[in-house]
């Protein structure tokens, strides 16, 4: 059986004069954080989590130092331990730390550059994946509400994100049309990236502004995605909710505007989006339960989980892991709901909420009718989340280190088996 090794890091850092170090410290907790990373690839996590609570210590002495700390250390440190905090099933802890790295993350809406676009880009992904997690850590501990307004804020953040990506889209060809001679061969080719998704983000421009869903056949031609990438197939839900142990070099790689055009990069923050927008739903949906909802909030939730699934069959395939989970939670909680109404119900109520027209996909499935609610989420503590004191600011540093953030990787590692979301 795995054991934990021993911390007494004050202690050695008094007898090796490295207490008031800051390099030394700095390096020491980088060191640290590769460890952990390691054990954590190996699914040795309390070992991981021996280390990152040293690094965590390290944390706390700058901190009380009054040394500024760098931003990608605390992030890592942080992310990484809900990521263990997750995997041993202590939801209680897991929150806490999510809710600590997601208050230590920045964004700078300032675009000078077009470096600076797409650094803020990759930010908001970064942040949106947080709040994703931290509302479905939230939901298993049934503080709706609070999970609530973290969907919701990630919602808001993946909007951005797609904005931001249009932005850039029309910065980087406006830049490309003053500069017509002497490109080289790079550029030219990311000139050809660029153009190529110009109608692709014509139509989300549209989709953001009007919420009018683009159609599926036209999308999928003009972003070239009838033959889609092998991660399409194979991306779920348990992609994008369950937390991924970071490395510093993922935090600080520097982005690049250009990839943000490329169909994996779009696919990639569209499901994003459609994955806040069904946590949204899905909350609003469990305080049905715990408060009243007017008629109109009810409605909401519903218009909510189509348009989610709309948008993300218009670029998706419908046998991608993702679609059919989200296509399944709703006949789940919609279609099943619809089955119940008395035979005195007015007829005209039922085949209005019963229209699929806009789901080809559910025309045909059939429904069993059942009473027995079942839940998206996987409950394992039900005890309110204690407030923590985790949430350790740069000092001094901040306009230095604000500019800095992370995205998640399309190329997923090995990720702990979640029950149905």
């Amino acid at each position: 059986m795995e054991s934990a090794p021993e911390s007494n890091l004050k202690e050695f850092l008094k007898q090796n004069n490295l207490i008031n170090s800051e390099d030394d410290l700095i390096n020491l907790a980088t060191a640290l954080i590769e460890k952990a990373y390691k054990k954590q690839l190996k699914d040795k996590t309390l070992s991981a989590l021996a280390y990152l609570k040293q690094t965590e210590e390290i944390l706390e002495i700058l901190s009380s130092q009054g040394k500024p700390t760098k931003l990608e250390i605390i992030q890592v440190t942080l992310n990484n331990i809900a990521a263990c905090y997750q995997r041993l099933g202590d939801m209680e802890k897991c929150a806490g730390y999510l809710e600590a790295c997601s208050f230590n993350c920045y964004r700078n809406p300032v675009h000078t550059t077009i470096d600076s676009i797409a650094l803020d880009i990759k930010q908001l992904k970064f942040h949106a994946s947080l709040l994703i997690q931290l509302a479905v850590v939230l939901s298993n501990l049934k503080q709706h509400k609070e999970a609530l307004e973290k969907a919701t804020h990630a919602q808001n953040l993946t909007h951005l994100a797609l904005r931001t990506t249009i932005e850039g889209h029309k910065v980087l060809i406006g830049y490309y049309k003053k500069n017509k001679q002497n490109k080289s061969l790079k550029q030219q080719i990311f000139q050809t990236i660029a153009e190529s998704a110009t109608k692709t983000l014509t139509a989300l421009s549209d989709y953001l502004s009007t919420s009018i869903i683009p159609k599926t056949e036209e999308m999928r031609s003009v972003l070239g995605v009838k033959i889609f990438s092998n991660w399409v197939y194979e991306f779920s839900i348990s992609n994008i909710i369950v937390i991924q142990p970071l490395t510093i070099s993922e935090i600080t790689e520097k982005p690049l505007l250009q990839a943000e055009f490329t169909k994996d990069y779009l696919l990639f923050k569209i499901a994003l989006h459609c994955a806040s927008m069904f946590c949204v739903a899905t909350e609003t949906k469990h305080l049905r339960t715990s408060q009243p909802l007017s008629v109109a909030q009810r409605k909401q939730s519903e218009i909510i989980h189509q348009t989610s699934i709309s948008l993300l069959s218009a670029f998706f395939p419908q046998e991608s892991p993702l679609v059919q989970h989200i296509v399944q939670s709703f006949q789940r909680r919609f279609v099943s709901e619809l089955q119940e109404i008395p035979e005195e119900e007015p007829s005209a109520a039922r085949s209005k909420s019963s229209d699929f027209s806009k789901f080809p996909h559910l025309k045909d499935k059939k429904h069993q009718k059942t009473k027995q609610k079942v839940s998206p989420y996987k409950r394992q503590f039900v005890s309110p989340r204690p407030k923590t004191s985790l949430e350790i600011r740069t000092q001094g540093s901040s306009k230095k280190n604000k500019g800095r953030g992370c995205s998640l990787d399309l190329q997923t590692r090995s990720r702990t088996p979640v029950e149905n979301y």
